[in-house]
Parts: C-alpha cells; structure tokens; sequence
C-alpha cells in the first residue's frame, strides 16, 4: 500500500512539473518571439497609415489571449487601434534583407548567453569605407583642429592595417560594396544609395583616407610609407576616372550631387574637367529649383565642395526651403530633433546624430572663421564671411588651441564692418570686399597706414590683410 501511494505521489508530481516546465517553455517562447518582432519593428519601415505619416505613440505585442492571434501586432495611435499581421507586413516592416546588422540583434534575442553590444552591432557597418574609414580620417581631422598628432603616433599601425583591409575588398582599385549614400533622396523609400553607384562613394573615400595615410606618413617621418600611398592614391584616382567618369557627356556616374562633389572634395577630378564637374552640381541643384538629394554620405561634400568653389549663395537657396525635403521640411513637419531622413518620416529615427552638416558652414562659410590649408590648431586663421540671401549681419566664435576667434559682421547698401579678434601666438588672413585698399579703414584709420598689417589684392573680389593677434575693426566703404 505505501509502496502504491509513493508511486502515485510521485506520478503526480512529475506530471505536474512536466506540466510547468511545458507553460514555462510556451510563455518564454512568445516572450522571445514578440521581443524578435519588437526588434524587427524598430529597425523597420513603417505602414502608411491612410497616406499619412503617423507615428506609433504606444508598441504593445499582445498574447493570444488578448482575443488578437499571436502573429499580429497592435498599434495604437491617435487615430485608435491598427492591426498588422507579420506575414502580411514583413516586406515594410523587416529590414531583415536590408541591414546585415539586424541579425546580430536577432542572434542576441534566440541566443541570450551571446553579449549583445555596440562593437556586435556595428562591426558590419565600420567595415563599409564610408563608416569604418572614421578611424583614418578622426585623428588627421584631431591634428588639423587641434595641433594634437597623440592619435596619429598611437595608431598608425592600426590604420594601415584598416587600408590593407581596404585594399583586399578593392577589384582593380574600386570598391563597390556598402550602403553608399545613405538616405539620399530617389525615386524609393529612403534607406541604401539611389542616386548615386556605391562604388563612387566607397572608392572616393578608399583614396582619401590613401591621402590622409601619405600625410601621416610625412608626418611621422616616414617617407617609405608615404611614397607607397602617393603611388596606391595616383592608381586610384586613375581607376576611378577610368571606371565613373564619362567623356561623351563629361560627367560622374549618374551625375548625382554626391557624385559630383564627392570627385571635386576628395581631388579625384583631372584639372581640365574639374570646372565641368562643379558647373555640373550647381546645374543639377538649380535644375531643381534649388532642391537636394544627397544623402548622409554625399551632403557634406556638397557643401564643402560648394564653399570651395564660392557658391555659398547656392546653399543658402538650398536651405531656406520649407516645401522640399531638407532642414526647413523637418521643422516644418514638426522635427525637434536633427532626424535620419531629410523627410522626416516617422518610421525611422527622429533623433539622430546625421545630416548636421550644414553647422559647418555656418562657421566657415556665413560666419567665415577657416584655417590656412597648411595651417594646424588655427595657427593661421583665415577670416573670410559670404554674405548671403537677406542676411545681413552674423556674428560667429570658436574657441581654438590658441583661444577664442570671433568673427562679427554687419553689411548695409553703405557699408561693409567686420570685428575680428585673433587670439595670441597666431595671426588671421582677413578677406574684405574690395577692389580698393583706399574704401578701407581699420578703427577709422586707412588701412595702408595701420603698422602690423600688411595687405594684398586677391582678384577684383577681395583685398586680403593679415594681422597678428588682437581686436580689429575693419570699414569697407562700397562704391555708389
């Protein structure tokens, strides 16, 4: 009897564990599963919602016994409750076939003893040149700021070895893989390169960072090194002509903005074609009706390479527009934030560290406070404000190695004043509109009379005085 008793007691309790232990494995197994579709869902496109663009207020992922089947998410928005079913919405929501590094968030979610970090996240984007190559091209930009050559001594090494990677990846000296210019505006739902051929942008920045790699050499006392990378760059720029540019219509690729601008910023145009190619950028934004369409990667090069070329009026008109993706849109559409795509979607981020370049213009090209090419940490400033649109007065600071630069100008029909201030230990190259040198004065004093300053006549543009440190005031009085 006691023996039947103690099988029965124990049945029971085996059964009942068996029992526990199969709920438990069903509840963590939904858990994980609505955690995979929660991931999926933040790194996805989003439906739109009656042709409106509305963003989710609340996620939920709901059981089974909610009435709603497991393989169906609910939104709630303003507008109430939408349901969307998995197998119906995968191509707008994954990303699955799109971003190689969702699989490291899903491998995380099916695997939990698998760290998920920052490093497993992104190491197939920094593999990409226009990503990764920030570990060649930070410490020089360190350098050129800052004066500081720690990063460049420190890792050196471990930048060569990132352009022998490059170089493994490169088929005749083109790399052609990556996601290009990333979010530029086309025809499609913004995400990998539309406009312009990833080869463009990916090779562009392979011979840059081959560039920056003979400077450091140089740099570093070198010169072994830095004439294997003059050599690797000069064959380079000669695929690249080869492979993109086309003599019958004298242009790049598709004759994108990015691809345009990324030839004229990284030098990879020929001399005789360089005109062509920057009358090119500016053809195809007017031909727009002053509209962008580069991207994360593309844009910046478009505003340096317009800066470079004296068409700062250019940007302007590209960035005071309301009715075309851009800054103005992104307020316009109630942004509070830099977002991931000039439309603003809200199915992707609206709160991310890109498409802020146009800050740097505002200092260098409104504001006008630059540096000498050949100069590092502002040792020699370069003081040289583009008036544009109806702006008519700007007043910019940066704090340098040396101190604070202050650039501070007004303009009128009358007259044009600028106050400039130079910090110790480094001297300032002023561009003044003007043809004349007798229109100017610097604290009401002709400026041919002014001991310390000496001055030269750039072009029918500008005369250009150079000053040491100190606070200057300088009046350009404009002809009638």
């Amino acid at each position: 009897m006691e023996k039947h008793r103690f099988i029965i007691v124990f049945g029971g309790i085996s059964i009942l564990t068996i029992l526990v232990v199969f709920l438990s494995c069903c509840y963590f197994s939904q858990i994980k599963n609505e955690q995979i579709l929660k991931a999926t869902y933040l790194f996805s496109h989003a439906v739109d919602l009656e042709k409106e663009l509305m963003q989710p207020e609340f996620i939920s992922f709901p059981r089974s016994d909610t009435g709603i089947s497991s393989d169906s998410t609910v939104i709630e928005t303003e507008k109430g409750k939408v349901v969307y079913k998995k197998n119906k919405q995968v191509d707008s929501l994954a990303l699955i076939d799109k971003r190689e590094w969702f699989f490291q968030m899903f491998i995380s979610f099916e695997n939990p003893n698998r760290a998920f970090t920052l490093d497993s996240l992104f190491q197939e984007e920094l593999k990409r040149p226009e990503w990764g190559s920030t570990f060649v091209i930070s410490p020089w930009y360190i350098y050129q700021w800052y004066g500081d050559t720690r990063p460049i001594e420190t890792y050196y090494p471990d930048m060569q070895r990132y352009i022998d990677y490059l170089s493994s990846k490169a088929d005749n000296h083109i790399i052609a893989y990556g996601l290009g210019d990333w979010f530029d505006i086309g025809p499609e739902s913004p995400g990998e390169s539309q406009l312009t051929s990833n080869g463009v942008t990916a090779t562009a920045i392979y011979y840059y960072d081959v560039t920056l790699m003979e400077k450091m050499a140089n740099l570093l006392g070198k010169p072994d090194d830095a004439r294997k990378y003059q050599e690797l760059a000069a064959r380079i720029k000669q695929a690249f002509n080869r492979t993109f540019w086309n003599p019958s219509t004298r242009t790049y690729d598709r004759n994108s903005q990015a691809a345009n601008a990324v030839a004229l910023y990284m030098g990879l145009t020929t001399p005789e074609n360089r005109q062509q190619v920057f009358d090119n950028l500016i053809a195809d934004i007017r031909g727009r009706n002053n509209a962008l369409t580069a991207g994360d990667v593309g844009y910046r090069y478009v505003l340096r390479a317009l800066e470079a070329g004296g068409a700062s009026d250019v940007i302007y008109d590209m960035n005071c527009k309301y009715d075309t993706p851009g800054y103005g849109w992104q307020l316009a559409h109630g942004a509070t934030a830099l977002t991931e795509s000039w439309q603003a979607y809200g199915f992707v981020s609206n709160n991310h560290f890109m498409l802020g370049h146009l800050m740097e213009w505002l200092f260098s090209g409104l504001g006008g406070i630059r540096q000498k090419e050949d100069s590092f940490g502002f040792k020699h400033i370069v003081i040289k404000p583009e008036p544009v649109g109806d702006v008519r007065d700007a007043q910019v600071s940066y704090e340098s190695p040396y101190g604070q630069i202050v650039s501070d100008w007004k303009d009128n029909d009358k007259e044009f004043i600028i106050r400039v201030e130079v910090p110790a230990n480094s001297k300032a190259s002023v561009y003044l509109p003007s043809a004349d040198t007798k229109q100017i004065t610097e604290s009401g004093v002709r400026l041919e009379d002014v001991p310390g300053i000496s001055c030269k006549q750039e072009g029918n543009r500008y005369v250009v005085a150079t000053t040491g440190s100190g606070t200057y005031t300088f009046k350009v009085k404009k002809n009638k």
